[in-house]
């Protein structure tokens, strides 16, 4: 939700479509990007995952392509979110697309990343399904999805100056509220691009799959 403002200059809270469609899009389509754990617990556990290992495809291709589906499928929710919140219900997504592309593209990284990491730590499907909806709603709750994060006390926004969720919002706030012009000093954007979960990525320990080799019994 974001912080609206009249045109004397004053300041206010208010719930109108433009203020709560970046906290509905961060907080559905982290749920989508944050799944790629369940779709890598699957295959971990079926066996798929190890059997293109007969082949001359690397580990980190095969992760990659796990991980690139699941993106595809998130950037394409926020596309569709985007689109028709601004062409049939007239929301505000700011006045340079740059900006807006950049924010969306980040924050799609950083969530599929997380959402690679829930996969290594989850054991069975139903640990991965639990885990994507916990992080998700968490996540988007304590970022600012579902309310002004100005609003919070000290001690909380210092929490949730380190979660991905909230450098989206503050992305989204600046290129909506603030036109950013100089969209390369986006705020959030930054903190995106550089956040360890969008560099691990291309990483693909964790999921039973040597680097190297083939793989070893039944596939």
């Amino acid at each position: 939700m974001l912080v609206n403002r009249r045109e004397e200059g004053e300041a206010t809270i208010g719930p109108d479509s433009t203020g709560q469609s970046p906290g509905e899009l961060v907080t559905w389509t982290l749920v989508t990007l944050l799944g790629i754990s369940e779709v890598l617990v699957t295959e971990r556990l079926g066996g798929t995952l190890r059997r293109p290992l007969i082949t001359p495809t690397r580990p980190i291709a095969i992760i990659l392509g796990k991980v690139a589906g699941r993106l595809t499928l998130g950037l394409l929710q926020m596309a569709i979110l985007i689109g028709l919140g601004s062409s049939v219900f007239g929301v505000n997504w700011g006045r340079s697309p740059v900006a807006l592309v950049l924010v969306v593209l980040a924050f799609a990284l950083a969530a599929v990343a997380l959402g690679k990491f829930l996969g290594a730590l989850a054991r069975t499907r139903q640990q991965a399904i639990q885990m994507t909806i916990l992080c998700s709603m968490l996540l988007a709750a304590l970022g600012g999805a579902w309310f002004p994060i100005e609003m919070a006390p000290d001690a909380f926004r210092a929490v949730a100056s380190v979660l991905p969720t909230t450098w989206a919002m503050s992305g989204f706030n600046a290129v909506i509220m603030q036109g950013s012009a100089r969209w390369w000093s986006c705020p959030g954007l930054a903190s995106l691009s550089r956040s360890p979960s969008s560099s691990s990525v291309s990483q693909a320990g964790g999921f039973g799959l040597p680097e190297r080799g083939r793989p070893t019994g039944p596939i």
